[in-house]
């Protein structure tokens, strides 16, 4: 009986469909155990796939000094264009969630004429710390207050620059936050 070897590829393509070996772009793949096409939907295909079979997964990957792809997020939902850099959101939230006041919090770039996208933050605070608010008349956490506290711990241009304190975050049917429905929200 023989078997057939089956070998993956992956690549990172850039914006322009450049390829990098160390930038930050798009993760594609190709394998032979890969699915060929979406069922009746040549449109998506076509739109799926770039030259040479490679699938465009909607991952923004970048690569660490070992040589192991890093996600840093979906394409279309967590990446921002802020400023000429491609940040992540889920980068920043992981930060974010190390803050005494945050319970959860949801990053998302929002249109700005100057950087393309500004940092946004949505923050739902503990309950220790509604209740604190409640009691003093002041907000959970302010803009200033998330600033002084993030310039150890993130890079200045990773900052937020705009921040909301919610009760909660809206989320899908499968308990997802939609990002794409907050930046409507927020961009009205």
């Amino acid at each position: 009986m023989a078997f057939k070897h089956l070998f993956s590829q992956a690549k990172i393509i850039m914006d322009d469909g450049t390829e990098t070996k160390t930038g930050v772009g798009e993760l594609c793949i190709k394998s032979p155990s890969l699915f060929k096409e979406y069922w009746k939907r040549p449109e998506v295909t076509a739109e799926s796939f770039i030259d040479g079979g490679f699938f465009k997964t909607g991952d923004t990957v970048t690569v660490d000094e070992d040589g192991y792809f890093i996600i840093l997020g979906r394409t279309n939902a967590d990446i921002m264009k802020v400023g000429g850099y491609k940040l992540s959101a889920l980068e920043i939230e992981a930060v974010l969630l190390e803050h005494d006041t945050v319970l959860e919090c949801a990053v998302l770039g929002l249109p700005d004429e100057a950087y393309g996208e500004v940092i946004c933050t949505i923050i739902v605070p503990k309950e220790d710390a509604k209740e604190r608010a409640e009691q003093s008349s002041k907000p959970a956490l302010t803009l200033e207050e998330l600033t002084s506290w993030s310039k150890d711990k993130l890079a200045p241009y990773k900052i937020p620059t705009r921040l909301h304190v919610w009760d909660s975050l809206p989320r899908n049917a499968m308990g997802k936050v939609n990002k794409k429905e907050l930046k409507k929200l927020l961009e009205v």
